[in-house]
């Protein structure tokens, strides 16, 4: 007994302090972009991260930067005498400034920040400095990164630190407290237990309390871990039992809008004459808790001014695009992401167009004219619009290149003169020796040494806006600052879209920027707390997509790139550019969504980012380890997993409703294409696509096999689909039953033959097949000059069949790997399968499937083969794609035509092997995976009262074995009957 009251006292003893806790102790939510974490660069790390200790706190509440200070330097002690432990301050936003930030990060006292929304409304014209970004923003990564100076005296004068807050190893942890209900409960626990009362100055226990925690899995710098991160991915991928690689950071990346008013048609006369301007823009900002970034006047004011350029050229298309093709001048828009960190975006598109890729010219993706950088004769670029209270707007060009072709760029600034000028602002003139302030152009002027650039701005020498990239780009407007916050981004729309006018030779008369375009967007992306809130994107998005997320990108504005691609404003910006720049003028007979997808099956289904194509490449599995397997063709396919395709997946297993902690993994999602081949087969496409520009496809045999199931078609574990469309389902039928395989050919005259075949056919089958089917039907049509397409099957390739065609002098199409996407027997056999499986019908013989599939194959209407043969040239040559959408004013659903991609973009640092880090050609910025404790707010009791209830137990177990010790035989008393017992009594 003793022992066991000696260990139940010492238990109470040392779980006093903690059990108070756990019975008063409310659990908060803390979603996914509001805490701290850290990113890293080739070099170093950044960020929030706690020191290991448990994250436990006393809440202390500051409202100015006196109080913050003076409790700092003494730890809050005399107004917490008998506490001996850390802080958790909460403060508002704005007092985090360059003056305290160095006694937060020197404090020895403090587990972590919590910052709240900012102690005063902030104007657009406010000069107080609250930018995170650093006073040279981009600096390592500028074309002048070589020339003394070349930050032209600190451009961005509101940074609070010359580096920026953001570029801080803060060794606290730091989250932002939005919902007002929870600030309403700490401050209430805070008041009730932490406010000293009845005119002191101090407080004892119990005092209120909370803990948090943050666990970074990178450290160092980006080569560390992201290395690192490739080696368990490589023994993960050889891994069977593998459900998930262990990375333990990933490269920032984002989803890129590129759109042609008029696009460039591959293979047309113009190709090697074709001139560009490019009008971009950026979607990215940042700030020191890097999501929290709603990035008003670095963002969205200029994005807007691009959109109503786009805008003004879609009302008036029909004019544009004659000018377009008379001049063989053509306008890009451009929405870059990620070019708050060394130009993520620009870098990739100029990369691509090194390689001769861009547009993405694969699978079936919308394909355009590719692009070089020899092409481009300018970049425009906005920058904060809308920033200062004036009405010039200042250009700023390359002085240097200027000098070297004036008289180009003079016409167009005269242009964007012009164009303010009717809208009534003044732009004024260059300036001698100007030098481009930090702008996606300096990823092209490393490209290319005769690319000019415009940049559009209210600033002269530095910038006007002291909140750029920071959590305080965010805005209380009244009435007059918003209306002369839409003028200016009028003006500045006007001014870009007469300098397109002027580039491409189209007349000025017919283009205006629509001004009610402009408010809209202006209420719907700056005045709104978040994408949802306004009636124009809601109709537009039209439940495509919804806050389904626990993310801060979700419920608020952010315009941090991440690594998710999670963050809706790229599908707004997409879906208002299909607006603006789609017509339906061609498709007025679609009436429904299915109609239009049917437009596009074709093609742009699956946009590809680079970086997961060559991660295949080099044989590593971003995604899941299992999420691709390997065809007998040598091209990878996603396993048939709906859920892994069209939906979010993270790395790790979800979180259940009973973990305390959720994890935040990489929140990429998977690729959007169905199969990722290595990158010869992009080579071999790309060369299919070049060498049949004038192919006459009425002459070329298509050929394919399918096997056919009593129960089905084949294909239910894996097939090619439109991920626009529902999936089809097919039944789980157990090992057996019969089944056939199927060789047919047409070409756009009719059917050629259907042969049934064997389910293992070798060489000698197939030659044999094709005497009997083929040759007839080539002997009978000699003159024709008919041409065979097959695909690489083995049986196909083989020596010996090949020598057969030579025999023969059968010519056949040289075809791509991996296009079963390019062959129209694919939707042959389509229809094939709705017609024999009709009803779900199933075949009990293989006899009854024959005669089914024979019938159906002879009453194939010629109407039908001759729209497949004829979709070849949009099969590898497809400008435009389809999108169904509602008019954002009127919620009428119409087919838009458009010529828009989507792409997914990363640092080409994480696809070049063996790139060095430290070069600053890239950029290398990287963000950790991290794991997040909850957030409790509990009470705090002396932690003295845990030493004495010790004392007391150890005392306690002195004085018990004490008596213990004393005990004899002659302290006891026994029992006669013992006794009785012992001389041989019966008891």
């Amino acid at each position: 007994m003793w022992p066991f009251l000696l260990s139940f006292l010492v238990f109470v003893s040392h779980t006093y302090g903690i059990s108070t806790k756990d019975d008063v102790n409310i659990a908060l939510s803390v979603i996914e972009g509001t805490a701290g974490y850290r990113i890293l660069n080739g070099t170093n790390q950044f960020g929030a991260h706690g020191d290991g200790g448990s994250g436990d706190g006393v809440i202390v509440m500051v409202n100015t930067s006196e109080e913050l200070v003076g409790g700092l330097s003494e730890c809050w002690r005399s107004r917490f005498p008998d506490y001996n432990g850390k802080y958790w301050v909460f403060l508002p936003m704005d007092l985090l400034d360059g003056s305290v930030a160095e006694f937060l990060q020197n404090s020895s006292c403090i587990a972590g920040i919590v910052l709240t929304d900012p102690s005063r409304p902030h104007h657009v014209y406010d000069q107080s400095p609250f930018s995170h970004d650093s006073s040279c923003p981009n600096d390592v990564s500028s074309w002048y990164r070589e020339e003394r100076g070349s930050c032209r005296n600190k451009i961005n004068r509101g940074a609070e630190i010359p580096q920026g807050l953001r570029n801080v190893e803060w060794k606290v942890l730091m989250v932002y407290m939005k919902d007002p209900k929870q600030l309403d409960l700490v401050k209430k626990c805070y008041g009730l237990f932490n406010v000293p009362e009845d005119g002191s100055t101090s407080r004892s226990f119990p005092l209120c309390g909370m803990s948090f925690g943050l666990f970074n899995s990178a450290a160092g710098n980006s080569q560390i871990c992201f290395r690192r991160g490739l080696e368990n991915a490589r023994i993960y991928a050889f891994n069977i039992d593998a459900t998930a690689i262990p990375l333990m950071c990933n490269p920032l990346a984002g989803q890129n809008v590129f759109s042609w008013p008029v696009p460039a048609i591959t293979g047309s006369k113009t190709e090697q004459s074709s001139k560009y301007m490019i009008i971009a823009t950026r979607l990215d900002s940042f700030g020191l808790i890097p999501d929290v970034s709603a990035g008003e006047l670095s963002v969205l004011t200029s994005l807007i001014a691009v959109l109503a350029t786009a805008q003004a050229i879609g009302s008036s298309l029909e004019n544009f695009e004659a000018a377009v093709n008379r001049s063989s001048r053509f306008v890009m828009f451009a929405v870059f992401n990620g070019e708050s960190f060394d130009y993520i975006g620009s870098s990739a598109t100029v990369e691509r167009m090194r390689m001769g890729v861009f547009p993405l010219p694969q699978m079936n993706v919308t394909h355009i004219q590719p692009m070089n950088l020899s092409q481009i004769e300018v970049i425009i670029e906005p920058q904060q619009i809308g920033s200062t209270s004036g009405t010039d707007l200042f250009t700023h060009v390359d002085s240097d290149r200027y000098a070297k072709s004036k008289e180009p760029l003079d016409r167009i600034l005269n242009a964007m003169r012009n164009g303010a000028f009717s809208a009534g602002s003044t732009v004024r003139p260059v300036k001698e020796g100007s030098k481009v302030p930090p702008a996606s152009w300096h990823s092209f002027a490393r490209g290319n040494g005769n690319i000019q650039s415009i940049v559009l701005s209210p600033f002269d020498d530095s910038y006007s806006y002291n909140r750029y990239n920071s959590m305080l780009d965010q805005n209380t407007w009244t009435l007059g600052e918003r209306t002369k916050a839409i003028s200016d981004i009028s003006a500045a729309a006007t001014a870009m879209l007469y300098a397109a006018a002027d580039f491409t030779r189209t007349n000025v008369s017919n283009l205006k920027v629509d001004d009610k375009f402009v408010a809209t967007l202006f209420d719907c992306m700056v005045m709104s707390e978040d994408w949802f809130s306004c009636n124009f994107l809601n109709t537009l998005n039209s439940q495509r997509v919804n806050k389904s997320f626990e993310s801060y990108s979700y419920y608020s504005k952010s315009t941090f790139i991440s690594v998710s691609n999670g963050n809706p404003l790229r599908f707004f910006v997409y879906w208002i550019l299909v607006y603006a720049l789609g017509t339906n003028r061609h498709t007025t007979n679609v009436k429904n969504k299915k109609s239009c997808m049917d437009l596009s099956e074709h093609q742009a289904v699956r946009r590809v980012a680079q970086d997961e194509l060559l991660t295949v490449m080099q044989g590593i599995r971003k995604n899941t380890a299992q999420q691709y397997i390997l065809d007998g063709t040598g091209c990878y396919r996603f396993k048939l997993n709906e859920m892994s395709v069209e939906k979010h997946q993270t790395l790790r297993s979800p979180p259940t409703k009973s973990d305390p902690k959720f994890l935040k993994t990489s929140r990429r999602t998977p690729s959007y294409e169905q199969f990722i081949g290595p990158q010869r087969h992009k080579n071999e496409r790309l060369q299919f696509a070049r060498s049949n520009m004038a192919t006459d496809w009425n002459k070329i045999i298509f050929s394919d096999e399918k096997k056919f199931n009593l129960d089905g078609p084949d294909g239910y574990a894996h097939y090619w689909r439109d991920l626009r469309k529902d999936p089809m389902y097919f039944s789980k039928r157990n090992f057996g039953g019969g089944s056939l395989m199927v060789w047919a050919a047409f070409c756009g005259n009719g059917t050629v033959a259907l042969s049934f075949i064997g389910t293992r056919t070798n060489s000698q089958d197939y030659q044999q097949l094709l005497a009997q089917h083929l040759l007839p039907y080539l002997r009978r049509r000699r003159r024709a000059n008919m041409i065979y397409q097959q695909d690489n099957a083995s049986v196909h390739a083989s020596n010996s069949t090949l020598a057969w065609f030579a025999a023969k002098n059968v010519v056949l199409l040289d075809w791509p790997a991996c296009s079963p996407d390019l062959n129209p027997v694919e939707n042959l056999w389509s229809v094939l399968v709705r017609r024999v499986y009709a009803n779900a019908k199933q075949y009990t013989t293989v006899n009854d499937l024959k005669r089914a599939i024979r019938a159906e194959w002879d009453g194939l209407d010629k109407s039908l083969l001759q729209p497949l043969v004829g979709s070849m040239p949009n099969r590898i040559f497809e400008v435009y794609s389809y999108d169904w959408q509602p008019d954002p004013w009127t919620g009428k659903y119409s087919c838009y035509r458009s010529s828009i991609q989507l792409v997914q973009l990363q640092s080409p640092a994480f696809s070049i092997e063996g790139y060095d880090f430290s070069n600053t050609t890239y950029s290398t910025w990287t963000e950790s995976q991290y794991s997040i404790d909850t957030l409790n707010l509990f009470l705090i009791q002396d932690s003295s009262f845990d030493w004495i209830m010790l004392l007391i137990g150890i005392f306690i177990a002195l004085f018990s074995f004490f008596i213990v010790g004393r005990c004899h035989e002659s302290t006891f008393v026994i029992d006669e009957g013992e006794v009785q017992a012992e001389e041989g009594e019966p008891l």
